[in-house]
């Protein structure tokens, strides 16, 4: 059969999902058909069938569009979710766990499908633009809600979810913000804030006064939620959700052999919650007490067997006590970008070398654009004397680039005053937790998101600078280049250090290119104080070869430097007692 005006499978897929977002079933239930007629195993058109079918109600009539979109390609999880949704509103929970476990076969794990088993709270899935038309009606988390909007929206969307105790979205939500910017700090603290309690609240029933202490906590009142928990536990005695909020609050108020002795009262009452072990071993580790953090994840672990963010957190744990063959297999369980890369991490510190390249070879084939992946490959290429087989940058410290805003502005010097004054108008956390920043402040969120008329001015600077790195390098056969992002999309933050003020070696695991944009430095420098230097190695990484590339350059104001996102760098410490202002940026991936 033709498509109308000889469409493309692509483009009339393309065609059927808008018509799908617009209401317009027919025009999308002709669209599928008819790229069914020609591919009768077309996995997105076979899904979405599948979604129109439910949203008409005819959820029997479904089944066989989601067991072809499975078959045909079962990497897409997604595909199991909608299959496995499906058979749970038919009553057929036997035939829900067997897709269930293909799907775990397929390396799906935890999260949503340990949603759908529990069941939980109904909430509206978005469109994914790449594969499936979500159901509104669906009980299925939201898929990544950054294909939708901005960080910035789905940060507030977080907060309005979680004032008004939908915990479960806003965790969600939070989820999809670290998953493409891990060290997003705001979307990092509010996960780790409710991660305390969201788990167990989906477990214990409790009334609109014990949600709104949850509300409270997630807020970060952590005292005032402290106190109340600890009043009502007069009235609900045996609620492990209470003990979960003060061992939480506790917790979070550096209390941790407090937190410890609530977690086991709490436990006392649900002696078979996960949820409260995992959060014992957190304030059991904050605390010091690392061999008894281990055994609480362990327990953890045993009673939940795909409890993803506690094989994370116990392979963490191992790694920091170098104990990494036991972090290996907890990573290895696990296929998110970060736990791949720390497993290949710990590969190579076990001195694997001939499985350090075979996962090399792998992961390149499945995510050759994995920034932690590709740090480490280019320094276990230099150390081990052999060619960096990953491709996103296997020469990271050639492809440094320095420039200066007066190449860009005439009246320089009054930009960067009047900016540098604004700069330091906004509000900064002092050594932000899970940040290079040392004895120094940083601003939160994207200085981008809502710019002024100077920062606008910055952003299309930044702009013009990236456009000529890439003419500078686009001979080069490197992913880097080769999938350069066709949208500008960049995230702002600025720093300001004082004496001994310096960054620990670090990457930009969520960015392509990373850059800074020099406001105030250091005046006749010692000793290379307030330098930016990079280098192959960091995270400390076992050094065979201590002859590694490394670079240092002295900034001076208005400097724009720019280099990939893979590459390590560091400050060296300001000596004086003076002021070191920046506006780093990430071009985002």
């Amino acid at each position: 059969m033709d498509f109308p005006m000889k469409l493309t499978l692509g483009e009339a897929l393309k065609k059927g999902v808008e018509a799908h977002k617009n209401g317009q079933l027919q025009e999308a239930e002709r669209l599928y058909s008819t790229i069914i007629n020609v591919q009768p195993n077309h996995a997105d058109a076979n899904h979405n069938m599948g979604v129109l079918a439910v949203g008409l109600g005819k959820i029997q009539a479904s089944l066989p569009f989601f067991k072809v979109a499975t078959i045909a390609n079962p990497k897409v999880v997604q595909f199991w979710l909608s299959y496995i949704n499906a058979l749970m509103q038919l009553g057929r929970s036997a035939d829900a766990q067997l897709e269930s476990f293909k799907a775990q076969q397929q390396g799906f794990t935890g999260g949503a499908l340990d949603q759908l088993e529990k069941n939980l709270t109904k909430q509206g899935l978005e469109i994914n633009n790449t594969h499936a038309v979500a159901l509104e009606s669906s009980v299925l988390p939201k898929p990544n809600i950054l294909d939708n909007m901005k960080v910035d929206q789905a940060l507030r969307a977080a907060k309005r979810a979680s004032k008004s105790n939908n915990l479960e979205e806003a965790k969600t939500i939070y989820q999809d913000v670290l998953y493409k910017f891990p060290h997003n700090k705001q979307a990092l603290k509010a996960l780790q804030l409710l991660t305390g309690v969201v788990l167990v609240a989906q477990q214990d029933p409790s009334s609109e006064e014990q949600q709104s202490i949850i509300s409270l906590y997630t807020q970060g009142k952590f005292k005032q939620a402290l106190a109340d928990a600890i009043k009502m536990l007069d009235r609900f005695p045996n609620s492990s959700l209470l003990y979960n909020i003060t061992g939480a609050s506790n917790a979070a108020l550096m209390q941790f052999d407090a937190a410890v002795i609530s977690y086991k009262k709490a436990l006392k009452i649900t002696a078979d919650s996960p949820e409260t072990y995992y959060n014992m071993a957190a304030a059991l580790n904050d605390g010091g007490n690392v061999g008894a953090a281990i055994e609480s994840y362990k327990k953890a672990l045993k009673l939940k067997p795909g409890y993803a963010e506690a094989y994370k957190n116990l392979g963490s744990l191992f790694h920091e006590n170098h104990k990494y063959k036991e972090a290996r297999d907890c990573f290895d369980k696990l296929t998110d970008k970060y736990s791949v890369a720390k497993a290949l991490e710990c590969t190579y510190s076990l001195e694997h070398y001939d499985d350090f390249n075979d996962r090399i070879k792998s992961i390149a084939e499945k995510n050759p654009s994995n920034i932690r992946v590709a740090a480490m490959s280019a320094f276990a290429a230099h150390q081990m004397e052999q060619t960096d087989s990953y491709p996103f940058c296997k020469n990271p410290n050639e492809l440094i680039t320095f420039s200066n805003i007066k190449n860009h502005i005439p009246n320089y010097n009054e930009f960067i005053n009047t900016l540098l004054v604004e700069m330091n108008q906004r509000s900064t956390a002092w050594e932000p937790k899970n940040n290079a920043t040392v004895s120094g402040f940083h601003t939160s969120g994207n200085l981008f998101s809502k710019p002024n008329k100077m920062l606008k001015i910055l952003e299309s600077v930044i702009e013009k600078e990236l456009e000529l790195f890439f003419e500078k390098f686009k001979s080069l056969d490197n992913g880097l280049i080769q999938n350069w992002p066709k949208q500008t999309n960049i995230k702002a933050w600025y720093v300001r250090m004082l004496k001994n003020g310096h960054q620990r070696g670090h990457i930009h695991p969520s960015a392509c290119i990373s850059g800074v944009f020099y406001l105030k430095t250091v005046e006749s420098p010692q000793e290379q104080e307030g330098a930016i230097e990079f280098g192959l190695h960091g995270y400390a990484y076992p050094i065979k070869n201590k002859e590694y590339p490394r670079q240092i350059y002295q900034p001076s104001n208005g400097d724009i430097v720019l280099f990939p996102a893979s590459l390590f760098h560091q400050t060296i410490p300001v000596v004086k007692d003076v002021e070191r202002c920046v506006i780093a940026f990430d071009f985002l991936k």
